[in-house]
């Protein structure tokens, strides 16, 4: 009984390469491909959706991030902070200057009873019926959707769509929280700045087509 059998040079020749079993490792490289763009693209910020070549975004405001956006609204532009400081200086002046009690005394009440009032509608009442609004304000509790385009900001909601152009922006304003867009002085947009790069991408966009922020 032979149990091994010497192999001759004549017959190795003869073996094919193509007979021998390839590792696992080589795997079928088109199958794969085909396999990895049934995927859907990964992104860290959550309800990111591709809109063809556009990133579109979702989101929904908070009671609390609506109060915010609003005093972002109500925020004095550096305008009228600068108007506020040059009046409150010539009313200061004027009040150390004059030797009138009567002027004085009108001259410090104004200035107190501003300052008291801008406080109180300010960080009291104003947020108090802001959040009214909001919860008698249906829509601005549903969630949003906003894009970049080439020639604007696309937003769509349950209640409609609409595409704001570039050259149809009236102004823009932000705070380390949201980017407001303005259609007109008091009708804006609330864009999250939590929702990382895509809104981030729309304010580049903004200071290259509108300019600074006001």
């Amino acid at each position: 009984m032979v149990l091994w059998k010497p192999v001759s040079p004549k017959q190795i020749n003869t073996i094919k390469p193509n007979s021998v079993r390839k590792p696992a490792r080589y795997f079928n490289k088109a199958r794969l491909a085909k396999t990895s763009s049934l995927r859907e693209p990964f992104s860290p910020t959550g309800n990111v959706k591709m809109q063809g070549n556009n990133v579109e975004v979702e989101y929904t405001l908070t009671e609390d991030e609506y109060v915010k956006a609003n005093r972002l609204f109500t925020k004095p532009t550096k305008k009228s902070f600068l108007i506020y400081v040059a009046v409150t200086t010539i009313s200061i002046i004027v009040a150390l200057v004059s030797d009138i009690l009567l002027i004085q005394l009108i001259v410090i009440g104004g200035l107190i009873g501003g300052s008291l009032g801008h406080v109180i509608v300010r960080y009291l009442y104003a947020p108090w019926v802001t959040r009214k609004q909001y919860r008698s304000y249906k829509a601005i509790q549903e969630p949003v959707s906003v894009s970049k385009q080439s020639d604007g900001i696309y937003f769509k909601s349950d209640v409609g769509e609409a595409k704001v152009e570039w050259s149809r922006i009236n102004k823009w304003r932000e705070n380390d929280i949201f980017v407001l867009i303005y259609q007109a002085p008091q009708v804006y947009h609330i864009l999250p700045k939590r929702k990382g790069s895509e809104i981030a991408a729309i304010r580049k966009e903004l200071m290259v087509n509108i300019g600074n922020a006001t």
